[in-house]
């Protein structure tokens, strides 16, 4: 039997680099890498299932600045641009970033998303300034990583201050398993065990703050509509609680999903999903271009953002409507709140003026709301708009 740590002493970062492009390269029929995740059934629903835990725990935002580490040929880099994130997809390949082109060039994204980046990674050093990414992910490949201290210290240097790096790997006899021993001894593939207690010692001296783990199932229990009942009312059989028990640890011995936080304690700010209250007073001055003076009120527990922060940045925004051709603009006007490039904390005002638009001669209504970006509307969460209709006359 092959161990893992062996093949590190006997093959240098280079050579492991190279045997991962010729993985690749000698593949003539790219039909299978480009249909993933969904080249067969068993395959798709393990994929999907992971897939879905991840993203879901790196609580994603249209436009945030995503690195997909060891990319490969870009299925869930394809699939995290239709979401609307800019990613930046990440391997020691080449040839599996350019199928992953390809993929893209054969199916492009719907919409107007932000394009990807592809980047070469020499095995050491991530090609990204400091402090710019959102987030990380690394769908099964840290288990391919000859150097997880060197690779987990460059993901903490280019993650933003609250950035998050999250993962979907196998677990702790990853490398005894038959597929990983003929990985091993036919393609040079390193196929390392996942080991958390040692993971989240090297992440702790990169500068993670936090670790979580998704306990979790990838074979659901199928109950009675009885027993799915009592487990609903609490009042299920022992039998059944155990069942579900024992499917969640049964995936847990095989694979881990996890997360590596760079705050210890998350800070609660507009960027979040938790709901965004506000009170907005609003004067309208009905001059052509008009003004208006407004006064805003932080009422939740969640520090609003400056505007410059591109997501979850608050701003004043207003919708326009002409009342007479029924054209709507949904974002007819933005402004700052604060002059400078400040936060609005819990419990604060601020007062402000600002100067719309000229409109062309028209009957009109306008509604003032707050707004934060790419996150939500306020009134979305229940908070009161700001509406007025009148008249601008030729």
């Amino acid at each position: 039997m092959i161990d893992a740590k062996e093949l590190l002493q006997r093959y240098t970062i280079e050579e492991l680099n190279e045997a991962a492009e010729a993985y690749f390269a000698k593949v003539t029929d790219h039909t299978y890498l480009l249909t993933k995740p969904f080249a067969t059934a068993d395959e798709c629903a393990k994929m999907m299932f992971q897939f879905s835990a991840v993203i879901q725990g790196l609580q994603l935002f249209p436009a945030m600045d995503i690195v997909d580490f060891g990319a490969g040929t870009c299925w869930a880099s394809h699939l995290l641009t239709q979401f609307g994130l800019k990613v930046h997809a990440t391997d020691v390949s080449p040839t599996a970033l350019e199928i992953g082109r390809r993929r893209y060039e054969l199916h492009p994204p719907m919409g107007t998303q932000p394009a990807p980046s592809f980047h070469a990674y020499d095995g050491y050093c991530l090609p990204f300034p400091d402090n710019s990414m959102h987030r990380v992910v690394c769908f099964d490949a840290f288990h391919h990583v000859p150097n997880p201290a060197r690779l987990l210290a460059e993901m903490a240097r280019v993650l933003k201050e609250d950035g998050v790096a999250g993962f979907s790997e196998p677990g702790p006899e990853h490398s005894k398993t038959d597929l990983s021993q003929q990985e091993m001894s036919n393609h040079a593939v390193l196929e390392s065990d996942i080991v958390i207690e040692e993971i989240w010692d090297y992440a702790q001296a990169a500068g993670f703050k936090r670790i979580e783990l998704a306990a979790l199932s990838l074979e659901p229990v199928r109950l009675s509509l009885a027993e799915y009942d009592s487990f609903l009312h609490q009042s299920s059989p022992a039998k059944v609680n155990t069942r579900i028990l024992e499917s969640i640890r049964g995936y847990a011995h095989g694979g881990r999903i996890f997360f590596l936080h760079k705050q210890e304690v998350p800070e609660l700010t507009s960027r979040t999903r938790m709901p965004l209250t506000g009170e907005l007073t609003v004067n309208l001055i009905h001059d052509n271009p008009m003004r208006a003076e407004v006064t805003a009120t932080n009422t939740s527990q969640i520090t609003w953002l400056p505007s410059e922060e591109l997501i979850g940045g608050v701003n004043l925004g207003c919708h326009l409507v002409n009342v007479n051709t029924k054209e709507s603009n949904w974002d007819f006007f933005r402004s700052r709140l604060k002059p400078q490039a400040e936060k609005v904390l819990p419990g604060e005002t601020v007062t402000f003026t600002v100067n719309l638009p000229p409109l062309a001669p028209g009957e009109y209504e306008l509604e003032f709301d707050l707004v934060s970006e790419y996150v939500a509307w306020f009134a979305d969460h229940g908070s009161k708009v700001s509406r007025f209709r009148f008249s601008v006359q030729g």
